[in-house]
């Protein structure tokens, strides 16, 4: 098995799998007095989610000094982290405190407990209202103006927000909502200029910066890298597989989910139907996806459907999930109408700009349908360079015994090359009692990877 070797500036460093290098661990309180926590750690976590809007984190502490009563520990704090696996980039990054938990004693003077921690830009929408209308703009140009104005700290000027541009202007009011709802509204009526037809906006935190992005703009990136379930059937030895380092072995994995049927029709993946209503027109429309007949409008992380061709699911016609949507069902805008030009002035603009929701929906709601269809849990050893929203290959092998697959990878996750998931969750946890730090990644797939749907039916035994 290889080692990853790696030349810093004067010094060369050999990479450990789980170490890790803490350079900053520290409490801010309201007066500015900085207190390091280093011989006070127990452990630390720290979250990302792709659908969450922040990151969030959690230090346990062994406190033999009386941190809640000297600094004191109220919730006006802010915890200050900065660390790294050796070779790999740094993690810096600051949160409030809010909430002190599982606090017990661990004898007469000493005391354990954790520190709940969440982004301080979410503190900041827990105080904050969006009391402002936006007319004729771009939703990604009002995603922006909320969060520089509403949410963006002033910590070293704040995250950057990486937004994907939209298509479509808007008129939208903020009737005193917090930011965060605002923007997940924001998210639903969002229309990507790059994938017009499969807009499924998300807007999360990870330690790099803030996101406004489309699941088919996530899945469709390069892989950041591989990762291998070598000790199943593989050697590290083997040719396939050779490329392997250290830092690439999974070193424990969950199946949290290879397919629901029920979720597959109850959220809309198989099938769906949306009922459009135009209150001006007086007219209505129903919108139809069939995964079958659909499935090339959608981005995918494999090759294959997630049924067969002959699929007892082939026939739905769209009743497994409906929704109803008031909407314009012109070609344009209501004022691009004669009969309706002097009707819908710019002093109505929310009939000149009307929602376009209905034109994407039901692909949207097979995107949200089909993300979690294979859901699988990883520990890797601790990786500062891994962040939620990033795609990477996940190799893992055929559990068979006959020679002829134990030194493939399992078929429907995918061979070389094409066994891509989307990383949807991600926890960097480091605790002092096993020295050791670990990565924990949530990576689905929403389709199979390397197994032609043809064959499903064709498998001995199915």
């Amino acid at each position: 098995m290889k080692q990853r070797t790696y030349t810093m500036s004067s010094e060369q460093e050999i990479y450990r799998p789980g170490g890790i290098r803490i350079n900053t661990v520290a409490l801010i309180n309201y007066q500015g007095d900085v207190f390091d926590l280093r011989n006070f750690l127990e452990s630390f976590n720290i979250y990302e989610d792709i659908f969450a809007p922040t990151m969030s984190a959690d230090i346990t502490l062994s406190d033999a000094v009386g941190l809640i009563e000297k600094l004191p520990i109220i919730g006006d704090e802010i915890f200050v982290i900065d660390f790294n696996t050796p070779t790999f980039k740094n993690i810096k990054l600051a949160f409030d405190v809010v909430k002190i938990g599982n606090h017990k004693k661990l004898n007469e003077r000493a005391d354990f407990y954790t520190l709940h921690c969440i982004s301080r830009e979410y503190t900041k929408h827990l105080s904050g209202n969006v009391d402002i209308a936006y007319n004729g703009e771009y939703i990604s140009d009002i995603v922006q103006a909320v969060y520089t104005d509403y949410l963006r700290t002033n910590i070293e000027g704040g995250k950057k927000l990486d937004i994907e541009k939209t298509i479509g202007k808007h008129a939208v009011v903020g009737p005193t909502t917090k930011p965060f709802e605002f923007i997940n509204f924001l998210c639903s009526e969002a229309r990507s200029e790059q994938y017009p037809n499969d807009s499924c906006y998300l807007f999360y935190e990870d330690h790099d910066q803030f996101n406004f992005k489309t699941i088919a703009n996530l899945i469709n990136q390069e892989p950041s890298e591989s990762y291998y379930d070598a000790l199943q059937n593989i050697e590290v030895s083997d040719a396939e597989n050779a490329e392997a380092d250290t830092s690439q072995i999974i070193e424990n994995l969950d199946y949290l989910n290879q397919f629901d049927i029920i979720n597959q029709h109850e959220n809309g993946l198989i099938d769906n139907n949306a009922l459009i209503v135009d209150t001006i027109f007086k007219q209505s429309q129903t919108n139809t996806f069939l995964y079958d007949n659909d499935y090339s409008k959608l981005n995918h992380l494999g090759n294959n459907k997630v049924h067969a061709d002959q699929s007892r699911f082939k026939d739905n016609k769209g009743d497994s999930h409906s929704r109803y949507f008031i909407g314009n069902l012109s070609e344009g805008n209501y004022y691009q109408k004669s009969y309706l030009n002097k009707r819908c002035t710019p002093v109505d603009p929310l009939a000149f700009y009307p929602s376009q929701r209905y034109r994407f929906i039901n692909n949207k709601i097979a995107t949200m349908a089909a993300v979690n269809n294979i859901a699988i849990n990883i520990d890797i050893p601790g990786n500062s360079e891994r962040k939620a929203g990033e795609v990477i290959q996940l190799y893992i092998p055929q559990s068979s015994d006959d020679q002829t697959n134990r030194l493939t990878y399992n078929k429907l996750f995918g061979q070389k090359g094409n066994a891509k998931f989307l990383i949807v969750r991600l926890k960097h946890s480091y605790s002092t009692s096993g020295g050791q730090y670990l990565t924990s990644m949530k990576v689905t797939k929403d389709n199979y990877g390397g197994f032609p749907s043809a064959q499903l039916s064709e498998v001995e035994g199915l």
